[in-house]
């Protein structure tokens, strides 16, 4: 999950998805984060919310991408969590039960 500014939202997308996402879910939202509470600022502004799922050798990959690609000039917040899906083979190619243990960090 990953929330930025709007301005950033297709390059995310395309950059993410060239690094292994199978896809993504983007919502419009508003928000504040710990820089403008501690800054004295209380109006939210507007976000974006990407939510993606891939298997974890990705999410290492799009870690990497934003740490060292997005993070220097861009404020965002990201979280990688380890979920479990009903389909797999809705979300990687190739046989399933190889591909499961991919998914969990």
């Amino acid at each position: 999950t990953i929330v930025a500014d709007p301005n950033i939202e297709r390059l995310l997308e395309a950059d993410l998805i060239q690094l292994g996402a199978t896809g993504y879910t983007s919502i419009p939202c508003y928000g504040i984060g710990k820089r403008q509470i501690d800054s004295g600022i209380f109006e939210p502004v507007k976000q974006v919310r990407i939510e993606i799922i891939a298997p974890s050798s990705a999410c290492d990959k799009m870690m990497e991408y934003l740490r060292t690609e997005i993070q220097p000039s861009h404020h965002i917040t990201v979280a990688a969590e380890d979920v479990q899906v009903a389909r797999v083979d809705a979300f990687v190619s190739g046989k399933p039960e190889k591909q499961v243990a991919s998914l969990v960090h």
